[in-house]
């Protein structure tokens, strides 16, 4: 929906017909707002969105892997109007024992014109993707006590100095 003089007006649906879209975020840059979402297709979790104008809405090209699923997208702009995003990417594994389990991480990405770009942690020896490390099952890579719930999904926030914190 959009608000105009006349009040609000539908303006229709912008995620792909007959596909499973869930959790959408949106924020303003003040020239558009942009719209992020996780959606289920092609047997995978994948992050869609995309830029909606007065007129249309430009989409974006999803994200995701195979191997993994992404869910729970957040955006925010930062005092340049730059947008970018943060989600759970979530893996399974399993130790030699046999135990598996999951491994969640956030992952970031600056949205550039018609596609997000995934930003790196350079001193993450494991995985450059990872930015925070989610994980609290049974292999933990540190131990955690008490239900972390919705603590899990990732938030964004720029502060006076233009930096961004997740």
């Amino acid at each position: 929906v959009k608000q105009t003089d006349q009040g609000w007006e539908l303006m229709g649906p912008i995620s792909e017909a007959g596909i499973d879209a869930f959790r959408p975020t949106i924020c303003s840059n003040d020239e558009n707002l942009q719209i992020f979402w996780d959606q289920y297709k092609n047997r995978k979790y994948e992050i869609a969105g995309g830029i909606l104008s007065e007129t249309d809405f430009g989409a974006v090209a999803p994200l995701g892997t195979a191997n993994e699923r992404w869910f729970c997208p957040d955006a925010v702009t930062d005092k340049n109007g730059q947008v970018f995003l943060t989600w759970v990417a979530m893996r399974e594994t399993a130790d030699k024992l046999g135990i598996a389990d999951h491994v969640p991480f956030a992952m970031v990405g600056q949205l550039n014109p018609g596609q997000i770009e995934i930003l790196e942690d350079h001193n993450n020896p494991d995985n450059r993707r990872i930015i925070a490390d989610l994980r609290e099952g049974l292999l933990a890579a540190e131990i955690c006590k008490g239900y972390l719930g919705l603590r899990r999904n990732p938030m964004l926030s720029t502060d006076s100095a233009g930096r961004l914190w997740c």
